[in-house]
């Protein structure tokens, strides 16, 4: 039986990455596309790779206040160190104005169903809490798509209207056919909320969540802001009083040192004509 783990993203996983996103989208964001918006519109695979390499860049590099996470769920026959993995669904969410803004969602289509979307989303929304404030959840998601829209509606997120950040590359409607709508979806940290979060957390799922994630469930910090949030006492000045400035993340990762080991690997990975 394969074992799914979340954890951080490695240099090594971007090809992964893109490839499963490709699939993906292929075969559920584009899939009523014509040919002619295919060759407008889609990402190509060398394409999602540039975008993922330069994510991990800023998340490894420029992340100093931790206000951006990217986290994959890797898949492996068995949990010996050298089993090969792969990977089977990758999230990138960001903290703005206290709101955690899911940006990017991915999971194998051949995973779809087997609780891999709501490991990630729990593990990134946990592990935002430990370090920020989070009032509330955002996103942008197709009108069409029925299994995200089930998965984000189970974490408490309904249709609302307001403007996604330009710092985020503003409207992903912007960059899709006019036929075809978006919408967003907003979730508040509302009593219900941390109850909600913990039921999330049953197998499989808490079979699934990193490490760190499963340390943090079983924190006195956790438990105070659990309680905060059901009193109705959630809001930044008890926060401040619990979670003191965040330290950066150590990066588990022996794929480059400093800023120049990983270009190096970039023109090894994307070579300069």
């Amino acid at each position: 039986m394969s074992i799914v783990r979340i954890r951080m993203p490695k240099a090594s996983d971007i090809s992964g990455i893109a490839r499963m996103q490709y699939r993906s989208m292929r075969m559920i964001e584009y899939r009523h596309y014509t040919e002619k918006e295919l060759s407008v519109y889609a990402m190509e695979t060398d394409q999602i790779m540039s975008m993922w390499s330069e994510r991990l860049v800023y998340a490894e590099f420029c992340n100093d206040d931790e206000r951006t996470l990217i986290l994959v769920a890797a898949e492996s026959e068995n949990e010996s160190p050298d089993a090969k993995e792969s990977v089977i669904g990758v999230i990138f969410v960001s903290v703005l104005d206290g709101f955690l803004y899911i940006r990017s969602l991915y999971v194998d289509p051949d995973r779809v169903g087997h609780k891999v979307g709501t490991a990630m989303l729990t593990n990134a929304i946990l592990l935002m809490l430990k370090r920020h404030y989070v009032g509330g959840l955002r996103l942008e998601v197709f009108t069409d798509n029925d299994q995200a829209i089930g998965l984000y509606s189970s974490f408490g997120m309904k249709p609302a209207d307001f403007s996604y950040p330009i710092k985020f590359g503003g409207s992903a409607s912007k960059s899709v056919p006019l036929r075809l709508k978006i919408m967003c979806m907003e979730g508040r940290t509302t009593s219900e909320w941390a109850d909600l979060l913990l039921k999330k957390t049953a197998e499989p799922v808490k079979s699934m969540l990193s490490d760190e994630c499963i340390e943090y469930l079983q924190s006195e910090s956790f438990a105070k802001t659990s309680e905060y949030i059901r009193t109705g006492n959630y809001i930044p000045s008890k926060f401040r009083e619990l979670v003191p400035p965040s330290k950066r993340v150590v990066r588990q990762t022996d794929e480059y040192d400093d800023w120049d080991d990983f270009e190096d690997w970039m023109e090894t990975l994307f070579p300069k004509d």
